[in-house]
């Protein structure tokens, strides 16, 4: 009898294809099968990732007793519906992000695989990026200090592709399809968010997509720190700048600009970064002349599907749960509400699960 873990990807557009390629390192624990409506498509790749079997039909694959789990990496709106038929399949699931397009869909995810026993965890790769990690940690231990600002930014011009062009299809425009990301950023690092103020959203520059290309939104935590947070796709000629900054009353620590490396064709993402520690408490980061700090390349896909893995066969919790993703999803549309209204949008629920 086959003991290795059946995990069935749905969904194989461009992120799609980064997961089968990172389900490679997992060869001797995993076996893979492939799932998308493009019959030529999903069979190419069955063969180049070397699948154990294919579907045109996510519902049939749900149907297979050596299928343990599901990754839907599908369209944002497509992946309620999917995730809880997989649960009520009794399917783990990994879902990429946003895991929604609306709160409502993001409580049944969570409610459905609550009732049916199954790991549910949300495939946020920043979460898992060696800045942010080495970041917490920092904060964490004192280093700099009692926080009171943290900023997110990510600058670029990048007319989305297919679906992403699609405001139903995607739940919005750059801030919940690009914007997540950096969010979980603040999320993660500043944790409770009291209220979010949108300073800015509109749509200018990139006009293939119906959703919004630019954000500006500010955000104050239960602590009393305050949050910033600038994503545009809509920025022809961006300039250099930290995609991460914390500052606190003893210090700060900000990324050097320039010092990531992305996506590369076979599509895989290894991630490096430096950091620019300063700190007048410890003697190692001294506020004077501050220590940079050179992290180690590091793959997040890889590091979010391994986490999946080892959370069926284990039990554990994911890293990165449904609990979080929602939260990250409660930020952003309390951020569309005070674009609407003109107004500071107040959150309303405290989330579980954080780590």
């Amino acid at each position: 009898m086959d003991k290795k873990l059946g995990i069935c990807l749905i969904g194989v557009g461009f992120v799609g294809e980064v997961h089968a390629e990172e389900y490679q390192n997992f060869k001797d624990k995993i076996n893979l099968f492939l799932c998308d409506q493009n019959k030529s498509r999903v069979q190419e790749f069955a063969e180049k990732f070397h699948a154990k079997g294919w579907f045109t039909d996510y519902k049939e694959a749900l149907e297979q007793d050596d299928i343990a789990a599901v990754d839907i990496c599908l369209p944002h709106n497509l992946h309620a519906e999917v995730a809880v038929n997989a649960a009520k399949s009794g399917k783990h699931i990994s879902l990429e992000k946003p895991m929604a397009t609306t709160l409502k869909e993001a409580d049944l995810i969570i409610e459905e695989a609550k009732k049916a026993g199954v790991t549910l965890m949300v495939a946020e790769n920043y979460h898992f990026e060696p800045s942010v990690l080495k970041a917490k940690e920092l904060i964490e231990t004192g280093v700099i200090g009692k926080i009171f600002l943290i900023e997110a930014v990510s600058m670029n011009y990048w007319a989305p592709p297919t679906w992403r062009r699609n405001k139903a299809a995607t739940g919005g425009g750059a801030l919940i399809d690009r914007g997540v990301h950096m969010i979980d950023y603040l999320f993660n690092l500043g944790g409770e968010v009291d209220y979010v103020q949108a300073a800015l959203i509109h749509h200018e520059v990139v006009r293939e997509m119906e959703g919004e290309d630019t954000v500006i939104a500010l955000l104050k935590y239960k602590s009393g720190a305050s949050g910033s947070l600038v994503v545009s796709w809509g920025i022809l000629n961006p300039p250099p700048m930290p995609w991460l900054s914390v500052c606190g009353d003893h210090g700060a620590i900000y990324e050097v600009p320039g010092r990531r490396l992305g996506f590369r064709r076979p599509p895989r993402l290894e991630l490096t970064a430096e950091l620019n520690v300063y700190s007048n408490k410890v003697e190692e980061y001294n506020i004077r002349g501050g220590k940079i700090i050179e992290l180690q390349p590091n793959n997040p896909f890889k590091e979010e599907l391994s986490d999946f893995i080892n959370c069926i066969s284990t039990g554990k919790t994911p890293k990165m749960t449904g609990e979080i993703a929602r939260k990250d999803l409660e930020i952003i549309h309390a951020i569309y509400r005070s674009a609407e209204t003109s107004r500071p949008v107040k959150l309303k629920q405290k989330s579980e699960g954080f780590k």
